[in-house]
């Protein structure tokens, strides 16, 4: 957690955590059988997903790489209905086009839990 807050204070933003970096942290947790650790990586995920609503609250454009990062974050941290949702959204967003990115993101998700149908869309 401490290079997770390390690498958010760099003034360089290459050296921010991204989607890899929270998912080899809680797959390290979930390893060691820390699963409290684990859920509060995961909820920097929400607050990504909150920093993102912020951001289109106040104008900024979500660019196609806006919305398949936190998609692919949700997908690898277990929460595909959160992708699901940012997918929701950048399917009605007339100002980016749904790539097979974003589709890949979307049954990635549901594909780790186990749960085929759901990827297939028949849920």
């Amino acid at each position: 957690m401490r290079m997770l807050e390390a690498m958010s204070l760099q003034d360089d933003s290459g050296s921010h955590p991204n989607h890899v970096t929270y998912t080899t942290v809680i797959s390290a947790f979930v390893k060691v059988g820390a699963m409290d650790r684990a859920r509060q990586v995961m909820a920097r995920c929400l607050g990504a997903l909150t920093y993102f609503n912020e951001m289109r609250a106040r104008g900024i454009a979500p660019s196609k790489v806006s919305y398949t990062t936190l998609m692919k974050a949700f997908a690898l941290s277990g929460q595909p209905k959160l992708a699901n949702k940012v997918f929701d959204e950048m399917l009605n967003d007339t100002r980016v086009k749904v790539d097979l990115i974003a589709w890949n993101m979307l049954v990635e998700g549901y594909c780790r839990l186990g749960l085929l149908e759901a990827a297939d869309g028949d849920e």
